[in-house]
């Protein structure tokens, strides 16, 4: 049985297993997603499902109660209180699974994790998620330049961040 640490509308989260790696590695190496996000090995997702700073968690459909994504939020531990969400990578595309998985990372950063500050960085031709976090409500912050290595190429990111007091007058 599966403990759900989030709940939304569509969509609930709970702690990615040992048993989900095989989903995780179809999903961030398809296609569409691995032009976006960053590539690990099921070695580095066990590290990072054990380390005690990270939460690394399976998005599951509420009806069918199938994975439709993965989330990785760093940060549990920050002394700044600024926690990461390092990814969001969503299967079933086009259901509004992501844009709740986002609300639901933020409102665990902010509400569970007592984040002052969330933050996350998009590779700078991934224009369909900058939307969604502007519309979500994140501020965009700057260009870390070559700051992805994407094979032998490298490239840039966005940094868009959330405050406690904007998260507040949402």
């Amino acid at each position: 049985m599966h403990s759900y640490i989030l709940n939304g509308e569509k969509i609930r989260v709970r702690m990615t297993e040992q048993g989900d790696l095989k989903y995780v590695m179809q999903t961030e190496t398809d296609a569409m997603h691995a032009k976006f996000i960053g590539q690990n090995s099921p070695e580095e997702h066990i590290a990072m499902m054990r380390h005690p700073d990270i939460l690394h968690l399976i998005i599951e459909e509420n009806e069918s109660k199938l994975p439709v994504g993965y989330m990785i939020i760093a940060g549990k531990k920050n002394i700044d209180n600024a926690v990461e969400i390092r990814r969001i990578a969503i299967s079933n595309k086009q259901q509004g699974y992501g844009s709740e998985a986002l609300e639901l990372a933020v409102k665990l950063s902010f509400e569970e994790l007592s984040a002052h500050r969330v933050w996350l960085d998009v590779r700078v031709h991934n224009e369909i998620a900058q939307h969604a976090y502007e519309s979500a409500g994140f501020v965009y912050e700057g260009v870390l330049r070559d700051a992805a290595r994407l094979g032998d190429k490298y490239e840039s990111v966005k940094i868009y961040s959330m405050l406690r007091p904007e998260y507040d007058a949402l």
